[in-house]
């Protein structure tokens, strides 16, 4: 739980080589707690990993979110900012407005 100011930042260096790998139950974000990895400004450029690590049944369940999640409540901040990569292509060719068959 990060919470009361608390904050979780991933550091990175300029060449991108400090993975960071995070194995947890769950993550929860909440009054005044912040998890960042990267900024709008300065993106992440190493490998981040979050590993929810756990049997399914194992552990209490917290309300709304479950047994195994990345959760933000009210007053919570989770900021992730990677590498930017292209959100769209170009088709190669015309697509019917039915669109691809079941299984394409």
């Amino acid at each position: 739980v990060i919470q009361d100011g608390g904050l979780l930042v991933f550091g990175d260096n300029k060449d991108g080589s400090r993975n960071i790998t995070l194995r947890t139950h769950y993550i929860l974000i909440q009054d005044g707690g912040a998890l960042h990895i990267g900024a709008e400004k300065c993106r992440y450029k190493s490998k981040a990993t979050i590993t929810l690590y756990g049997k399914s049944d194992e552990g209490e369940s917290m309300p709304i979110f479950g047994k195994k999640f990345i959760g933000v409540e009210a007053g919570g901040t989770l900021e992730l900012h990677g590498a930017r990569k292209t959100s769209w292509t170009l088709l190669a060719r015309t697509l019917n407005s039915s669109g691809l068959p079941f299984g394409s």
